[in-house]
């Protein structure tokens, strides 16, 4: 994906962490770590970036949902904050907000309660912290989001917050769907996509750059997310391609829908811990199913044929590469186990 140099803007990357979920806030409850330090290395490039376009105001979107864009644009306010900036990160998903819940906020009042004269400024705007991040939440969800983004009011709210801050970050629906993201990339400073390593595909990304560039929106470059670490572990391995491209009918229906929480198991009792060994563990293998081969029959030669009717190497080529493909899943596997393992010793 070349910009007008011929190279594409890579602003940072974020290795993947199956621990994540669990961890939003990373930049915040683990500041020495390397996903946090990739997070500060993000912010630099971008003020880099916002200092070259001369706007304060930033849109982070990505292509389909689940590509990490409201963690990673909730750590980069951290960082930005961490470093002194005056910081403002609004909520402008307005179908399936998620920036309140990551910061433990009140959700019910924000944005669009500003839009449509429900509230004073003042009032939707909340402080986070003791370095400067301030939090506008997207409020109530509307029936009409595109609408009320391109509204006269949302173009006056901008141009009033960056004369009071350093930078605005503002969090969007996934461009692919909707219009969102397109509408407001005309009234700041250009969007920063953000793009998950093995599961965004080269159609749904290049599909979501033509509707930015349809509308003139300026791309400042892509943030890598979930790269794949060394090993077995790589993100490709475990996840798969949920959605493919032209089955946006389907998919702009279900967005904004709130998933299923998940399920944690339930914690060990220290009894159980004691009589559990250190060093044993359980694990369960996949199940590999090996096609049946049956031997060929060889007929014997003709008189007039000094080559079998049935090719035998062609045979023992085709088991050789059932029993490599056999053999390369059970030594992934037991890699896993045995990573894990170390991980939790």
């Amino acid at each position: 994906i070349p910009d007008k140099d011929g190279v594409a803007t890579i602003l940072g990357g974020i290795v993947f962490d199956e621990n994540a979920d669990s961890n939003r806030l990373v930049v915040h409850t683990k500041p020495k770590s390397t996903r946090a330090e990739a997070f500060r290395q993000l912010r630099t490039n971008i003020q880099f970036v916002e200092a070259a376009q001369g706007s304060k105001s930033i849109v982070l979107s990505s292509s389909i949902p689940s590509e990490g864009k409201s963690s990673t644009i909730a750590n980069l306010a951290i960082a930005m904050a961490d470093s002194g900036q005056k910081v403002l990160l609004i909520d402008c998903d307005l179908r399936k907000p998620k920036v309140h819940k990551y910061f433990g906020l009140e959700g019910s009042v924000g944005l669009t309660n500003y839009l449509i004269d429900q509230a004073k400024l003042d009032d939707v705007i909340q402080p986070w912290g003791r370095n400067g991040l301030n939090i506008l939440p997207a409020g109530q969800i509307p029936p009409n989001p595109s609408e009320l983004l391109g509204s006269q009011s949302m173009r006056n709210l901008l141009e009033k917050l960056e004369t009071t801050y350093d930078i605005i970050l503002i969090d969007t629906s996934p461009v692919l769907p909707v219009t969102d993201t397109a509408i407001l990339s005309k009234i700041t400073g250009g969007v920063v996509m953000v793009v998950a390593v093995g599961k965004t595909t080269k159609p749904q990304l290049q599909g979501a750059l033509a509707q930015l560039e349809t509308v003139g929106a300026p791309i400042l470059g892509f943030v890598m997310n979930k790269i794949p670490t060394q090993g077995v572990d790589a993100y490709g391995y475990k996840y798969g391609y949920s959605y493919a491209y032209g089955a946006y009918g389907a998919y702009s229906e279900v967005y904004g829908e709130e998933d299923p929480a998940p399920t944690k198991p339930p914690k060990p009792s220290k009894a159980a811990k004691a009589a559990s060994p250190v060093s044993t563990f359980k694990a369960s293998l996949p199940e590999v199913k090996i096609p049946e081969i049956k031997l060929p029959s060889v007929q014997p030669r003709s008189e007039t044929s000094k080559k079998p009717s049935v090719s035998v190497s062609a045979w023992f080529k085709r088991a050789a590469k059932v029993a490599g493909e056999y053999v390369q899943v059970f030594d992934t596997e037991i890699k896993k186990i045995i990573e894990r393992f170390n991980k939790k010793k």
